[in-house]
Formats: C-alpha cells, structure tokens, sequence
C-alpha cells in the first residue's frame, strides 16, 4: 500500500470513529473492507500520532479506540466489564468520590482495575495519607470540595505535599487551596 493509500485510510478511520464513536478493530475492520492485521497496525500508528486514545476497557480481547474528547463515550460500553468492575463503575459514578479505606476488598481491587473510569486522588493530611477514587467526568474542583467534606479538613495536595511534612492543624487550615487536585493515571 503505498503512502497516500495509508493516510486515506488512516482519515477513514479518523471519520468512522468521530461520527460512530469508540471502536473496537474488528468492526473497523469491518467498516472499512480492510483486514483486521491491517487495521490494528493503523489503529497503533494513529495512537502513537496521538489522533486516537486506547483504552484500559476490553471488548471480548479488544480495546477500544477512540478520538480524545469522546471519553464520556466510553460509558456506553459498561455492559462488557466483569460483574465486579461493573457494579464498581455504578457506586463510583453514583457517588462521584469513593474513600478507598471505606470500600470492600473486592471494589478496592475493581477501582484499580476500571482506569477508564475510576481517577485515584492521593490526599495528604494532618491525619495521614488518604487515597479516593473520583469518577472520570468529576472536575478537579468539585472532586475537590467533596474530598474536603469528606475530610472536614482542607487536603493538602500537589506540590505543597513535599514542603508540608511536619505542620499542625492550624498552619494546615490556612494553606491556600491548590489549583488542581493530584492525579494519577496508573
């Protein structure tokens, strides 16, 4: 195939994707009349050009692709995790902020495993390190004031977490909010 052929190709991709939303390679395959080999070395190469996302969810064996800005997409597809990562999407999304110390062995396993969903928030305080899971679509800000309720203390995030090491509840209080909470994409 030679070069123009591949990009052509690669903009259908690009399209059929855009227009029908998260695509696992099979039915791409079958979209485009190209074998599914073909396909999946397409789908990596438009990854690697960072015009496509993978994600941590698996169709069958499949992940599957998708243009950034369609993440909110991916809940379509909720169907396809085991019974545990499923009902740990369904708490998480119902919630919004889950305490990870709270929850049950086997949630704690499914939050780790459901990256496409579940966010860990690392949160120090004057207590100790605390670790939450906020569901994908929450914003900082508000994973933010829910962490705080939660706590009833004012967390100690980002880069104040290394210049902050041995300070008492009030020189914690009065520590202005960070802009963004830590994340961590494991």
């Amino acid at each position: 195939m030679d070069v123009q052929k591949v990009n052509s190709t690669k903009d259908r991709i690009i399209s059929m994707i855009s227009t029908s939303g998260p695509s696992f390679p099979t039915r791409v395959s079958r979209e485009t009349g190209i074998s599914p080999l073909f396909i999946s070395a397409l789908l990596a190469e438009l990854v690697s050009e960072k015009k496509l996302v993978i994600s941590n969810m698996r169709v069958g064996s499949s992940p599957l692709y998708y243009i950034p800005g369609q993440e909110l997409s991916l809940e379509s597809f909720i169907q396809y995790l085991n019974g545990k990562e499923k009902d740990a999407v369904l708490k998480l999304k119902k919630a919004q902020i889950l305490t990870d110390a709270e929850q049950d062995p086997a949630t704690r396993v499914a939050l780790r495993k459901i990256k496409d969903f579940a966010i860990p928030i690392k949160t120090r305080t004057d207590s100790g390190e605390q670790l939450f899971w906020k569901f994908f679509s929450l914003s900082d800000l508000q994973a933010r004031d829910m962490i705080q309720n939660t706590l009833k203390v004012k967390p100690i995030l980002g880069t104040q977490r290394e210049k902050i090491q041995e300070t008492t509840e009030e020189e914690i209080n009065n520590i202005p909010y960070p802009k963004n909470i830590e994340e961590k994409k494991e």
